[in-house]
């Protein structure tokens, strides 16, 4: 299988849905909530993922993250709705290593534990400030590791780490 049609209506995409499968583009349609833990993870030709605006949890748990050692991604496009308080979760793009860079919402308030680590492709990481009514927003530990830094770097804020 190396083409899925998801249609309007689904609300979540549940653990180990599509695990291990040969999809290669993933476009969420409108209407999708949650993408849980280990949904896509070791979908070893998945290169783009379209995340609307209507989620707000990417998972990721022991079980794993929502695109977890998925190695050919590149390309990750997370819409963002300032109604709707979403999260990363823990691992959700763990190992994804050909990942270049990520843009989050300011209506994600949180981004978990390891959730870009052994991402080692990624020269970019935007984490826009949040300009909704959401309390704090924080990087979990290890999100970043092994991530490199681009040689220009205007400010790290004290709570990144």
């Amino acid at each position: 299988m190396t083409s899925v049609t998801l249609e309007k209506g689904l609300k979540t995409i549940d653990i180990h849905a599509f695990r291990n499968t040969n999809i290669d583009k993933l476009n969420v349609p409108e209407g999708v909530t949650k993408i849980a833990a280990a949904a896509f993870m070791d979908c070893k030709n998945l290169t783009s993922v379209n995340v609307p605006s209507t989620v707000s949890s990417i998972g990721g748990t022991y079980y794993g993250g929502s695109f977890e050692n998925c190695s050919k991604l590149t390309s990750v496009n997370i819409a963002g709705d300032k109604n709707i308080e979403a999260v990363i979760g823990d691992r959700a793009f763990k190992n994804c290593t050909m990942l270049k860079n990520v843009v989050v919402p300011g209506n994600y308030n949180s981004v978990g534990d390891s959730a870009f680590e052994g991402c080692t492709s990624l020269t970019g990481f935007e984490y826009k400030k949040s300009s909704y009514d959401f309390a704090n927003q924080s990087v979990g530990s290890y999100a970043l590791i092994r991530f490199v830094f681009p040689s220009i770097i205007m400010m790290i804020c004290t709570s990144m780490y």
